[in-house]
C-alpha cells in the first residue's frame, strides 16, 4: 500500500492525497490488511486508509520514535497568526493559525502531546499537509506550553479551559469543523467530547485522535517502566524546563531537576495539586478520559499502533470495542507517533497523510477537486 508522494516542500500535494490508492472497507470500518478494528458494525464517516509497514530498518517501537524525533527537529515553523486567550482558572492559553492553500473548506483545531508546542515540530509540520488539502489548520498552545507569558500553572490532563477557549474563537467558528489531538493531548480532546458535546456552540462535526494516552493509570504504568525511562525523563524534563520558565512558584515546592526527573515525580508537586488531587494516582484516575468515553457521541477515528510502549494497546481495545462513534484503527507498528515511512523525498512521518485520506469526506469540494478526483477514484 503506497502513501501519497510528496511534494518540493515535503508536503503531500492535494492531487497526490486524493491519488493515492485506497484498500477495500469493510463494515466495520476498517481496511483489509494488518490495521486491524475492534468495534464491529460501526458505521464510520471516515474514509478508509492505507495500512502501514515500516521499512524493515525502522520495524522497532523504539526505533521509529528516536527517528521521529530526529524529524520533528528538521521541521521549520511555518507562516502564521497568534493569539492568547484568557483563561477563566487564570493564565493564558496560545492559537496558532495557519490557512488553508486556497479557498478554506473548513477547519481542523489541533491539540499537542505532552511537551509539545503548537509552534514547531510535528504540529508544524502536520498543520502543512491540512493546508494544502485546503483546511485551515488552528493549533491550540496549552497553558504554559510555548512562549515566555507569566502563568499561574502548567496545563494538566484535567484541563478543560484551552479548548473551551478555542472553540470559541472566530478563528474556529467555521463548519465542519474537526478535532484532531495527538498522545496526552487527546485526553483532554476526549474529556472535551464527552463533557462539552451536548453544547451546540462547543460541539466538534468530528474527531481524530492518535496514540491516544487516554487511559492514564496503563500509559503513567508504562511510562514508569525500564523500556520508557528515556521517554519519561525526555517529558519530565520538558515539562521541568516549562515550569522554571513561566510557571516556577506553581508546586507545592520549587522544581528540582534531580527530584522531578521522572513525570510522576513531577506530576506529585505541579499537576495533581493544580487538578486538585492528593496523590499522582488519584490524579491518573480521576483525569483519564476512559471514564468519560462512553459519553462520546461525536463520530471519533482513532489511530492506535499495537507496538506503542506508551499506550498499551489492549487498553483502547476494551475503551472502544463497541463503542457506537468511535473508528479504532489499531497498526501492527507505528509505535508512539511514529509510523515513520520511506517516500520519493526521503523519510517522513506517514500518520499526518492518513488522517488527512480519513477526513477528507467532511469537508466540502469546490469543482475543480471534484473534477480532478473524478478521474482518479
Amino acid at each position: 500500500m503506497r502513501i501519497p508522494p510528496l511534494g518540493a516542500a515535503g508536503i503531500p500535494t492535494k492531487q497526490a492525497i486524493f491519488r493515492a490508492r485506497r484498500p477495500a472497507h469493510r463494515r466495520d470500518g476498517g481496511s483489509v490488511g494488518a490495521t486491524e478494528t475492534d468495534n464491529r458494525g460501526v458505521t464510520s464517516p471516515f474514509r478508509p486508509t492505507p495500512d502501514y509497514a515500516p521499512p524493515w530498518w525502522l520495524a522497532g517501537p523504539h526505533r521509529q520514535i528516536l527517528m521521529t524525533e530526529r524529524l520533528n527537529a528538521t521541521y521549520a515553523p511555518t507562516p502564521s497568526e497568534e493569539t492568547e486567550l484568557a483563561l477563566p482558572s487564570g493564565g493564558t492559553c496560545r492559537l496558532v493559525r495557519r490557512r488553508a492553500v486556497g479557498p478554506s473548506r473548513g477547519v481542523v483545531v489541533v491539540v499537542h502531546g505532552l511537551g509539545g508546542d503548537a509552534r514547531a515540530g510535528r504540529i508544524a509540520e502536520g498543520a502543512r499537509v491540512l493546508n494544502v488539502a485546503g483546511l485551515d489548520a488552528v493549533a491550540v498552545g496549552l497553558r504554559g506550553a510555548g512562549g515566555s507569558t507569566p502563568q499561574p500553572r502548567l496545563y494538566h490532563a484535567a484541563d478543560l479551559d484551552e479548548i473551551d477557549a478555542a472553540v470559541r474563537h472566530p478563528w474556529t467558528a467555521a463548519r465542519p469543523r474537526v478535532m484532531l489531538a495527538l498522545s496526552l493531548g487527546a485526553n483532554l480532546a476526549l474529556r472535551h467530547l464527552a463533557m462539552r458535546g451536548h453544547d451546540a456552540a462547543s460541539r466538534f462535526d468530528a474527531a481524530v485522535v492518535v496514540c491516544p494516552a487516554a487511559h492514564l493509570p496503563a500509559s503513567a504504568r508504562a511510562l514508569a517502566g525500564w523500556p520508557c525511562a528515556l521517554y519519561d525523563a525526555k517529558f519530565a524534563a520538558a515539562l521541568g524546563e516549562r515550569v522554571r520558565a513561566v510557571a516556577p512558584a506553581s508546586g507545592v515546592r520549587p522544581h528540582d531537576r534531580w527530584r522531578h526527573r521522572t513525570v510522576r515525580r513531577y506530576d506529585a508537586d505541579f499537576a495533581a495539586p493544580a487538578a486538585g488531587y492528593a496523590s499522582p494516582d488519584a490524579y491518573y484516575e480521576g483525569a483519564s478520559a476512559h471514564r468519560v468515553v462512553g459519553d462520546i457521541g461525536t463520530p471519533t477515528l482513532v489511530f492506535g499502533a499495537a507496538d506503542d510502549p506508551i499506550v498499551p494497546v489492549d487498553v483502547l481495545r476494551e475503551m472502544w470495542r463497541a463503542h457506537p462513534s468511535v473508528d479504532l484503527r489499531i497498526s501492527a507498528h507505528g509505535s508512539h507517533l511514529g509510523f515513520v515511512e520511506a517516500t520519493p523525498s526521503g523519510l517522513a512521518a506517514g500518520w499526518m497523510p492518513r488522517v488527512v485520506e480519513a477526513i477528507d469526506d467532511l469537508f466540502p469540494r469546490s469543482a475543480a477537486d471534484d473534477s480532478t478526483n473524478a478521474g482518479t477514484r
